[in-house]
């Protein structure tokens, strides 16, 4: 058995619901790489499926545990119309697959990175705006750097900003 003094929880778009599930349960979380080194986000494990576009617009608050994650006919037509004319090259071409990608986000934009209001020992990483796993390594250094006191939090990311 490992020992820690200080968690991080930062579990993108399920996080705060498998934070608030785990820490009721008593359950201790390890972390396992699906895929292991040399795969990126963008090779998704080795797997080819085609292109990939995707429309960065935020839709409603919901309950990831229980929301429809189905495409509508509206946003694939809008998808395919983009394709077309943004890659001429690609209009027409068969449509493989869709489906919906779920991701944190803030009301302002910007990431979590702060201690849990009631718990000293726990810091909250989140609010990626589907742009975590790019920012990881350098959230990862910040945040290590808070934890070992060796810099304040930073207000930008702080959670007193929706508390005002």
């Amino acid at each position: 058995h490992r020992n820690a003094h200080v968690a991080v929880i930062g579990a993108g778009a399920f996080g705060g619901w498998t934070a608030l599930n785990l820490l009721r349960s008593g359950v201790q979380v390890t972390l396992l790489d699906a895929w292991g080194p040399g795969h990126s986000r963008s090779s998704s494990g080795g797997e080819q499926r085609g292109f990939k576009i995707a429309d960065d617009a935020s839709g409603p608050e919901h309950d990831p545990s229980t929301t429809e994650r189905t495409v509508t006919a509206a946003g694939i037509s809008a998808a395919t119309n983009y394709i077309g004319y943004r890659f001429p090259g690609l209009r027409g071409a068969p449509l493989i697959e869709s489906r919906v990608c779920q991701y944190t986000n803030t009301p302002d934009g910007d990431f979590i990175v702060d201690k849990h209001p009631e718990a000293d020992n726990t810091w909250l990483l989140g609010g990626g705006s589907g742009h975590g796993f790019k920012h990881g390594p350098a959230l990862g250094e910040m945040v290590a750097a808070q934890v070992l006191g060796q810099i304040p939090v930073e207000e930008t990311f702080s959670l007193a900003r929706f508390m005002r």
